[in-house]
């Protein structure tokens, strides 16, 4: 597979090596329905290709993006409450804030 010389992976063992080419081969589906609609002019401009990211489970895409379905009904009602009667600033400068960083990979 051409993906796991080009992104540098390996994998412990063959059930790994074909439940990642499994995830690579739905990342392909999908980049090609997308790919395919941007082609036809369905509003979209740019065209997705395959990263280093493309054998991830859904799970591991998850994690990476930092989900936890840790919170309760009753934790999102009370931030609910309290976020509805915050002041809510018109501009927010993040910047001099410190708030944002450096692109990272």
């Amino acid at each position: 597979m051409n993906y796991v010389t080009t992104y540098g992976k390996s994998y412990e063992t063959k059930a790994e090596y074909k439940m990642r080419s499994g995830q690579y081969a739905s990342a392909d589906a999908a980049i090609a329905e997308f790919n395919s609609a941007a082609n036809a002019g369905h509003g979209r401009s740019s065209w997705v290709v395959h990263n280093k990211f493309s054998s991830y489970t859904p799970q591991e895409w998850a994690n990476m993006r930092g989900y936890t379905s840790t919170l309760s009904s009753s934790t999102t009602s009370s931030l609910s409450s309290t976020l509805s009667s915050t002041p809510v600033a018109s501009e927010v400068d993040w910047v001099a804030s410190g708030h944002v960083t450096p692109v990272q990979d």
